[in-house]
């Protein structure tokens, strides 16, 4: 009784940590992606790549954190949903590091950064992720 009891418990916790950490992926790139949008005609020089990919970027953000907040909204997370976002999220940590490493684009300081530390960010939300789909099991 008590195990059954403390396994459900773990599965609510877990349910609510995937939640949680989706609507915190979605306000992240939310934010990063109006800031681009709003922002691409001024960043542009300051982290050394074109206003026309921050705008793209922006654009897919937006759109990327629109669709996270309609899955941690559902009354039951998808699964299939919520593996292909913890998959996207570690391809777009990879993408970034390698972009970085092989030099692709001329990007200043503050450009190296940006990339760098929202690398580290998307991979801190494709674990938190990670966990709420395994407890939730």
């Amino acid at each position: 009784m008590f195990a059954q009891t403390d396994t459900l418990t773990r599965r609510g916790a877990g349910r609510a940590l995937l939640r949680r950490a989706l609507q915190l992926d979605g306000a992240a790139s939310g934010a990063m992606g109006i800031a681009f949008l709003a922002g691409g005609a001024v960043l542009d020089s300051a982290f050394g790549v074109s206003s026309t990919l921050l705008w793209s970027v922006g654009a897919f953000l937006a759109l990327y954190a629109a669709a996270l907040f309609f899955i941690a909204s559902r009354p039951e997370v998808n699964r299939v949903a919520a593996w292909i976002v913890v998959v996207g999220n570690v391809i777009w940590t990879v993408d970034s590091v390698v972009l970085f490493a092989a030099g692709w684009l001329d990007l200043t300081l503050l450009g190296e950064v940006i990339v760098l530390a929202q690398a580290v960010a998307v991979l801190g939300f494709a674990t938190l992720q990670y966990l709420g789909l395994r407890r939730s099991a």
